[in-house]
């Protein structure tokens, strides 16, 4: 459990009370929103170790001043991201975290930011990192038990930060990936082929342009496998033509054989069969 006797000023690393115990083992990751001057981020909040009260704190990594997490301090999970959003006085606002384990030691993290008390319509903040082994060795976990949140005003006028309401939803079960329904509209049609061209043109670009689905460039092969290969690659977009021509639905345009040539890109290994939120 978190410490109940730090006072206002009670993180600082000038005391030593509170060094140990408390949320000074906890591990997972922080995300900031800043103003249109400066830019969001997201970090890993490893484990502290060191000798002061500054173990306690969860929210702000290895900033200025002393009253921030440091021993060790985090690992910035990608780059930062412009958040081109002020908060209005007044305001209802709803932020939606959604951590999903997407391969071994992967996690896609993503956040989202919403004007009024429910999660619709399109976000006034959004941004999202995948945190990875490879990933500069900013996975930690995948597990979590604890959550803080705060915020941090600026001026002389004092600020209040009212919240009204806290779902936590855990161990949720995605739904079924249905291999071949690359545009993601709940079944394989002909659309789908342009879909998966466009994917093995460009991996990137296609994670890029298809946010929210737990996309990454490293777990497609898990939405394309028609051919049931396991792999990211052009057998997948042969047996989905195939599939189709079979009368499983309704092809407008096959692409010619030698088209296929044309997309000779390396396979991308296959990753997991499912994902869990």
């Amino acid at each position: 459990m978190p410490k109940t006797d730090l006072s206002n000023a009670g993180l600082s690393s000038s005391l030593t009370a509170d060094a140990t115990g408390g949320a000074a083992g906890w591990q997972g990751y922080t995300v900031r929103i800043l103003p249109t001057t400066s830019a969001s981020k997201m970090d890993t909040r490893p484990v502290q170790t060191g000798p002061d009260n500054s173990n306690q704190e969860l929210l702000t990594s290895n900033a200025s001043g002393s009253s921030s997490y440091h021993n060790p301090a985090g690992t910035q999970i990608g780059s930062a991201t412009a958040a081109n959003i002020e908060l209005t006085d007044g305001q209802q606002y709803t932020d939606d975290l959604v951590i999903t384990l997407t391969g071994a030691s992967q996690e896609s993290i993503t956040n989202n930011l919403y004007l009024g008390p429910t999660v619709s319509g399109n976000p006034v903040s959004t941004f999202s990192k995948i945190a990875s082994i490879a990933n500069n060795n900013t996975y930690l976990t995948s597990a979590f038990d604890g959550m803080a949140f705060g915020w941090r005003e600026t001026g002389g006028v004092a600020s209040i930060m009212d919240v009204n309401s806290i779902t936590v939803s855990a161990s949720v079960s995605a739904p079924s990936i249905l291999a071949g329904d690359m545009n993601f509209d709940g079944h394989v049609d002909a659309k789908d082929i342009a879909a998966l061209e466009a994917a093995l043109a460009n991996p990137t670009a296609f994670v890029a342009n298809n946010p929210g689905h737990g996309l990454t460039t490293s777990n497609l092969g898990t939405y394309s496998d028609v051919s049931g290969n396991g792999k990211f690659d052009n057998a997948n977009l042969m047996a989905l033509v195939t599939f189709l021509q079979a009368g499983h639905g309704s092809v407008a345009a096959v692409p010619e054989p030698t088209s296929f040539a044309l997309l000779g890109l390396g396979a991308v290994a296959f990753v997991l069969a499912r994902r869990r939120s």
